[in-house]
């Protein structure tokens, strides 16, 4: 019988819930405030909320209007502006396509990603609504099966507006995951050596 590690509420998701240790460090007041004078929003709350995520840094942050933002960072390792580049013309034709998606705000260099050092930032509006999953586990089943088929309803609109989508193939990026050492060419015991 395995015992599971005591949850501590702040911090990210891993294997047993929230667990303390971060890939990627917060994003702190003072950052959000030089990345967000570059994407016009100059005048923002204190960061009220963050994302559990991994491998990025989302906050949620407010304007002086009361408008709610998203500040994303990435590691460009993962996710350089190039990359982020091909996301958000996808996002910018499914809007176009009539579907309901966030799409990113434009820096004042015109361009809607941003980096700086080894970090690359995107800022996306909020939605309406409240967000019930946005504190679970993606692999935790839904809450009641009609989101559910919510959720399947809206997959299924994606890929019908999706289909007009005209573009070369993504470029080839690493994967990077917690379980690339299994996923070795010699075989997990090689990588589990050398990770």
């Amino acid at each position: 019988m395995s015992v599971r590690p005591k949850l501590t509420s702040p911090g990210q998701f891993g294997l047993w819930g929230r667990e303390t240790k971060r890939d990627w460090p917060l994003i702190t007041q003072d950052e959000a405030s030089l990345v967000l004078a570059a994407f016009d929003l100059p005048d923002i709350t204190p960061i009220e909320w963050h994302s559990a995520r991994p491998f990025s840094a989302v906050s949620r942050l407010s304007d002086c209007d009361g408008k709610n933002w998203f500040l994303k960072r990435h590691h460009r390792f993962l996710r350089d502006e190039s990359a982020l580049a091909e996301e958000h013309d996808l996002i910018a034709h499914l809007a176009g396509q009539g579907l309901s998606v966030a799409c990113p705000l434009e820096a004042s260099s015109g361009k809607t990603s941003l980096s700086l050092g080894e970090w690359c930032y995107e800022c996306f509006p909020a939605l309406g609504g409240n967000d019930l999953y946005r504190d679970r586990l993606s692999w935790e089943p839904y809450l009641t099966r009609h989101h559910a088929q919510e959720a399947g309803y809206a997959l299924a609109c994606l890929h019908e507006k999706a289909q007009s989508w005209n573009a070369p193939s993504r470029s080839t990026r690493p994967l990077v995951s917690s379980v690339i050492p299994l996923l070795d060419r010699h075989g997990p015991e090689t990588g589990l050596k050398d990770g």
